[in-house]
């Protein structure tokens, strides 16, 4: 019998520094006068994604996080955390 899934270890805001910016190039002002480019770095890893592709500073923010997952970076740390804390989960069992 297979053992049920279990959480190991969640991510939240605290994790990634979150950088707000201006954008040049086409847009015009909103794009030129306004904090919507967004770089995130997540502290643990080194990770660093950029987005300001959009006016929106929302929809940078979501692509930038998006981004940030999917760096080789990003990646090689997850599966090494994931492995840590999987060995330990599975020592702690075994006492």
């Amino acid at each position: 019998m297979t053992k049920p899934k279990r959480l190991l270890f969640t991510l939240t805001r605290k994790d990634f520094e979150v950088e707000t910016f201006c954008t040049g190039g086409p847009g015009g002002q909103h794009k030129n006068a306004k904090q919507n480019g967004v770089r995130i770095r997540h502290t643990a890893s080194g990770a660093v994604a950029q987005e300001t592709t959009h006016r929106e500073q929302y929809r940078n923010k979501e692509l930038a996080f998006h981004k940030l997952t999917e760096t080789p970076v990003f990646k090689k740390w997850h599966k090494a955390e994931v492995a840590r804390l999987t060995r330990l989960n599975n020592e702690m069992e075994a006492r």
